[in-house]
């Protein structure tokens, strides 16, 4: 699959379900929400960074801070 649509635990290299598959659909519906490319690591830690990085800002989002 496409980095920026991996599950976390898909990049750390552990076992994953249907959970993975979700977790992909809300990027795709998050990027749609967005019109842009919301998650766009270089390599799978900066992935892990980038949505550490968003669910820090979760309290602020939509309306932002």
């Amino acid at each position: 699959s496409t980095r920026r649509y991996r599950a976390p635990e898909v990049l750390i290299g552990e076992p994953y379900s249907f959970s993975a598959d979700v977790f992909s659909l809300g990027c795709v519906l998050l990027e749609l929400y967005h019109v842009a490319e919301v998650f766009q690591g270089s390599s799978s830690l900066d992935q892990i960074y980038k949505l550490g990085e968003f669910m820090d800002d979760l309290d602020c989002w939509p309306a932002g801070c």
